[in-house]
């Protein structure tokens, strides 16, 4: 009886940590949609939990598309139409995500979002947030 019960503990652990696992990840991601506007670049970023009616980044951009673009961040293999991703933490979604966009920083986290160094609170984000042109210089 004693050896049963000794089996069965690490099982029963074993099950509650699968199972807040698997928890955490099946959340959703951070939702992003590219949109062409002019000569810049609509992002919108949504993600139920934390930014249910999205928060819009406009960036000025040489990067031309016709039809709006949707990407949910997942994993580290995602990629995004406009810019790169720097950084990708999704072990507990939706995660943190760092895009480099027409070089300007935007780290999208569940407390806040940081744009170019300022930290914004989800609900006070102004909207929309206009992002600096590209920040690439040239030599002197």
């Amino acid at each position: 009886m004693r050896k049963l019960l000794l089996l069965a503990l690490p099982l029963a652990l074993l099950f509650v940590f699968l199972s807040i696992f698997i928890f955490w990840r099946s959340g959703q991601g951070w939702q992003l949609q590219f949109e062409q506007r002019g000569q810049d670049v609509l992002l919108k970023i949504t993600q139920a939990r934390y930014v249910p009616a999205g928060v819009n980044l406009v960036i000025p951009s040489g990067v031309f598309f016709t039809d709006p673009q949707f990407v949910e961040i997942r994993s580290r293999g995602d990629t995004v139409p406009v810019g790169e991703i720097s950084f990708v933490d999704t072990t507990i979604l939706p995660g943190r995500v760092t895009l480099v966009l027409e070089g300007n920083e935007i780290d999208i986290m569940s407390r806040a979002l940081i744009v170019n160094g300022a930290e914004y609170e989800w609900d006070s984000v102004p909207q929309p947030l206009l992002l600096n042109q590209s920040k690439t210089s040239s030599a002197p």
